[in-house]
């Protein structure tokens, strides 16, 4: 899995953070512009033998509270 630092928010989590996403949606995040970069993962982040990774709960939660983008205005106005 791929590590890496948001440019931008996304799903809740502010500018800056790092994140451990999959290959599909690493790809997708890059195409949006949300990477500022791909981390490499260090001994120290990943979890010791017998150690499970926790993922707060609220992270996969947060991803469906994001607005989805609306498509830009054309600058024509309807009549009234």
């Amino acid at each position: 899995m791929p590590r890496i630092r948001l440019a931008h928010w996304y799903a809740g989590q502010k500018p800056g953070t790092e994140l451990d996403v999959d290959d599909d949606e690493a790809r997708h995040l890059q195409r949006d512009g949300r990477v500022a970069a791909l981390v490499e993962p260090t001994e120290a982040d990943s979890p010791a033998d017998g150690e499970a990774e926790v993922v707060p709960a609220e992270a996969e939660d947060t991803a469906a509270a994001e607005p989805a983008e609306q498509p830009p205005a054309s600058g024509r106005r309807k009549r009234a």
